[in-house]
């Protein structure tokens, strides 16, 4: 299917670090924990959007996301999207 990781095992499943490719040239980089998302890492989207910071359990949880000219959108405080406080 092309989809592809690049990382550390632990009996027969994702664990550590490593690298997960979609074909549609989405990737995520940083831990896995049971072959899901979990402690420090960065989602980027094949438009050049990233979230990065800690995730639990295949979700971002105390993260940051931006875009794809590296500027702040919106943050994740616990698991819950936060609404960037507009200048001024």
């Amino acid at each position: 299917d092309g989809e592809r990781y690049q990382g550390q095992w632990e009996n027969g499943t994702k664990s550590g670090l490593g690298a997960y490719f979609w074909t549609n040239g989405d990737r995520y980089e940083g831990q896995f924990v049971d072959g899901i998302y979990h402690g420090e890492g960065t989602f980027t989207y094949a438009s050049g959007r990233t979230v990065s910071g800690e995730w639990d359990a295949g979700k971002p949880w105390n993260a940051v996301a931006r875009d794809a000219s590296g500027e702040v959108t919106h943050g994740f405080s616990e698991g819950v999207p936060q609404c960037r406080k507009a200048d001024g």
